[in-house]
This record gives C-alpha cells, structure tokens and sequence, in this order.
C-alpha cells in the first residue's frame, strides 16, 4: 500500500511522541524511578505548582523525577505559543532550580508541533490528570507524565508506584477520564532451552 506525502506527515506526526516515550529500556527506567522516588521528599504535584509559577503562562507538558548525581530533581516542561521551556525542581527542598530554555535541549519540529496539537485538544491539564491517576492508582507515587498524542487524541501518560508495584495509567488529555491504570509487570527473558 502506498500512502500519500499527507498520510505519512499525519503518521509521523502522531507516532513520534509514542516511539520517543517507549524507546527507552522500561526496565532500567523503572529502577531509575524507583531510586529517584526513594530519595525525594517531594510530591510531583507539589513540583509542578512550584515550576508553574516560574512558567507563568506556560502550559505543562512533561514531568519527569530524574537523579542528577545524587539528587533527586524534577525536570518540567511547558509551552508557550510555540517555545519551550524546563523548570528543574529539586526533589528534596521542593525549591525551584535552573531554567533551561528550548535551545538547551534539542527537540525536533515533529515533536513540539506534536505537543503544540496535544495542548491545542486537551482541555485537561497536566496537574489535574496526575490528581486523577495517583487516586485512581490508590495513592500512587508519581516519577514521570507526560502528555502525548495517541493517533489523533491527547492522552495523558504517568508511570507510578504504589508500594512495591510499578504501575501506568493513561488519563483522557479532553474529558479528565481514566483510560486505564494498571501494574506493570517486569519482563523477564527466559534463557534459550538446552540444545537450542
């Protein structure tokens, strides 16, 4: 099948959030969540209203609990019309760090117009969803959220844990619904059989 030049923008367009949110290994960044969550005396809620104030009218797109060293520290983004910006937040004081406007970070065309559409439909913002996420995950830690687009919806995606469980939800970036929430389990690979 051949598809025409606006297909494939259309496709590129809607799948490169997706690639760039599961292109990393789910397990290592589980256990960086897990360690950054066990170091930080800071809610993530608490970390974007802190950040917000700093973006002014800026909304937020991704929150992310990283270690920078030893530091548990999180990394917000927003947009501004067609700018973005991040607001580094640190994990234990809850105080406001660095600034890092976009051209510290490189993010490619395809994925700011991607956050620019998202921002554009959702009518549900990024402190909201995670409200509804740790509730409906029964009090659950948040480490990263972001919001992407899932063919032509805006979708809301945090990892979490409760108690020892590593955990997903996606919240609807339009209504403020639960798309689902549920443990996410780790992979192991099963050694290849005797002789084979």
């Amino acid at each position: 099948m051949r598809m025409s030049p606006g297909l494939k923008t259309l496709v590129a367009f809607c799948a490169v959030p997706a690639l760039l949110w599961a292109a990393e290994d789910p397990a290592k960044a589980r256990e960086a969540g897990k360690n950054a969550l066990g170091k930080t005396k800071v809610a993530m809620s608490a970390a974007l209203e802190t950040a917000q104030k700093e973006a002014k009218d800026g909304k937020a797109i991704e929150c992310e609990l990283e270690l920078q060293g030893d530091k548990p520290v999180f990394e917000v983004a927003f947009m501004t019309g067609d700018k973005r910006t991040e607001v580094f937040i640190d994990g234990v004081t809850g105080t406001k760090g660095a600034t890092a406007p976009t051209g510290e970070h490189k993010h490619d065309a395809t994925e700011m117009a991607n956050a620019k559409k998202a921002l554009g439909l959702a009518k549900v913002t990024l402190s909201a969803a995670l409200e509804t996420a740790v509730k409906e995950a029964k009090d659950g830690k948040a480490y990263k959220g972001a919001l992407t687009m899932d063919a032509d919806k805006p979708i809301f995606h945090f990892e979490m844990m409760v108690g020892d469980k590593f955990m997903s939800a996606q919240i609807d970036a339009v209504s403020g619904k639960v798309i689902k929430v549920e443990e996410q389990k780790m992979e192991t690979k099963k050694p290849p059989a005797p002789g084979g």
